[in-house]
């Protein structure tokens, strides 16, 4: 019995792999060209290939504004603030909430910075 699992075993392994590679599942190689082992791919590279041909929206800005729930104070001056908020408006955020822990004077200080 123990020997006729053996070939079970491994077809199960072998089928997932053998599926992926009839279905078109690859990965581009990068702009430095050359051909990668499967050890050497990364996941920022691999941009595997559909067989469903479905239509496809790109969604670059939301409808409706959004409003950020969680978030902390990572901007540390004015100029990094504006620039935060030029991100938001290009996203489509209205609010962000920001969760900083802080109080006293160092609440005081980020609710200013952050107020304007």
């Amino acid at each position: 019995m123990r020997g006729a699992a053996a070939p079970v075993n491994t077809l199960l392994l072998v089928l997932p792999v053998t599926l992926c590679a009839l279905a078109g599942a690859r990965a581009e190689e990068p702009s430095t060209g050359g051909a990668r082992t499967p050890d050497q791919m990364l996941l920022k590279d691999y941009r595997p290939v559909s067989l469903h041909k479905v239509p496809v929206t790109t969604v670059a800005k939301a409808r409706y504004p959004a409003i950020d729930m969680h978030s902390h104070a990572y901007a540390k001056t004015p100029g990094d603030v504006d620039r935060w908020v030029k991100v938001m408006d290009e996203v489509g955020v209205e609010k962000t909430i920001l969760l900083t822990g802080a109080t006293g004077p160092e609440f005081d200080r980020v609710a200013e910075l952050y107020s304007r």
